[in-house]
């Protein structure tokens, strides 16, 4: 997770601490089509994510669970994350 989120420059997040997810946003300046974003996730790409608005936040931030599956699964969800960015872009 670490180093996916210093390779992807549009998104960020402070490190938990301990536990199993962590709570990362779209950088301020990022001009991303949420709906269309959490829709292609949901419908093509399947990563462990949860809306902000299911935590009382913008959609703009995004819950990631990275602690239940191995690493490779990991990242492949996270390079999805990436391209979803990728294709919702303003």
């Amino acid at each position: 997770l670490q180093q996916w989120l210093l390779k992807e420059s549009r998104m960020e997040c402070i490190m938990p601490q301990g536990g199993v997810v962590c709570f990362a946003r779209f950088k301020n300046k990022l001009l991303v089509d949420t709906t269309k974003f959490y829709d292609l996730l949901m419908s093509s790409y399947h990563p462990m994510v949860g809306p902000g608005h299911w935590f009382g936040m913008p959609d703009t931030y995004m819950r990631i669970g990275f602690g239940w599956t191995d690493g490779l699964i990991l990242q492949q969800g996270l390079q999805n994350i990436s391209a979803a960015i990728d294709e919702s872009l303003l």
